[in-house]
């Protein structure tokens, strides 16, 4: 395999060691890094392959959607178009909110809203133009693609914004999409939770590849489509970030939220998942040998 990645995002740069293995490793500094761009430098790379049956294996990682809001002119005028001032959406104001320093008004956060969902349009043009360009070189009905991100956005659903801050739902429910070689199960939701530790075995054992170890994680694909997987097994989070510690489980419809720091929260959290998504009525109270 040839092994590429344009990445976006500092924290998966050359300093932490993610370029180890890459044959080319490309880190696009901050305010260089939009998608588009992001996507000019994939298909740079991708005209270097010998020709289209070459194998590779090629990692992305963009910064936009992310604080800045500060979409394409393009699509703000269709997902934003009653943000009279788009420079709201600039890091000064979202960290201020943050801190305290910036009231999050009900129209401040309207617009912090928009804002984000054109920029959520704008990556999705640009990963539809990936997907074009590897069908253009006849490459797209061979290649196994995952689409994810590694955080959601919080808009003050539990008092919190942007992310890194708490372990709810609108951080901690983000996409998972598999576009398997031909189509195959086009089109099949599923919802069990999983989660990103069962990446690196799904794309392993996909690609046939066995790196002799046991890894932790759950293959989710199987040679023939998308694997069975157990539906009360326990998946879990854990934050550490700004002085905050907590940890998360999920299993079995139920949701739990350990503080681990005071600065995390008062006190255990339990959720339904199945009935409410919003987590908006915490039952560790109403279920102590459940939420214990």
């Amino acid at each position: 395999y040839r092994t590429g990645a344009v990445v976006a995002n500092a924290y998966v740069g050359r300093p932490f060691g993610f370029a180890r293995g890459f044959d080319h490793f490309e880190y696009l500094e901050y305010g260089k890094g939009r998608s588009e761009i992001v996507g000019d430098r994939i298909e740079a790379w991708l005209t270097t392959l010998s020709d289209a049956d070459t194998p590779f294996f090629l990692y992305v990682h963009a910064i936009d959607p992310h604080a800045p809001y500060a979409p394409p002119e393009e699509f703000r005028a269709r997902f934003a178009t009653e943000v009279e001032d788009p420079s709201v959406g600039r890091v000064e104001i979202v960290r201020g909110i943050v801190l305290g320093d910036v009231e999050p008004t009900a129209s401040l956060g309207r617009d912090l809203r928009h804002l984000y969902d054109a920029e959520v349009a704008a990556n999705d043009a640009s990963f539809g133009r990936l997907l074009d360009h590897l069908e253009g070189r006849g490459q797209l009905e061979n290649t196994l693609v995952v689409f994810t991100s590694d955080h959601g956005e919080a808009f003050g659903e539990h008092g919190s914004w942007t992310h890194g801050l708490d372990l709810y739902n609108e951080v901690l429910s983000v996409p998972l999409v598999f576009r398997l070689p031909g189509g195959v199960e086009a089109g099949r939701r599923v919802s069990i939770p999983v989660q990103h530790i069962d990446l690196m075995p799904t794309i392993l054992a996909r690609c046939g590849v066995d790196d002799g170890s046991e890894l932790p994680g759950t293959p989710l694909l199987t040679g023939g489509g998308i694997a069975r997987v157990e539906e009360d097994r326990t998946v879990l989070a854990y934050l550490d970030y700004w002085g905050k510690h907590g940890a998360a489980a999920i299993r079995d419809g139920w949701k739990l939220i350990e503080p681990l720091s005071t600065d995390f929260g008062a006190g255990r959290e339990l959720y339904r998942r199945d009935i409410v998504l919003l987590e908006s009525r915490n039952l560790a109270i109403d279920s102590p040998v459940r939420g214990g």
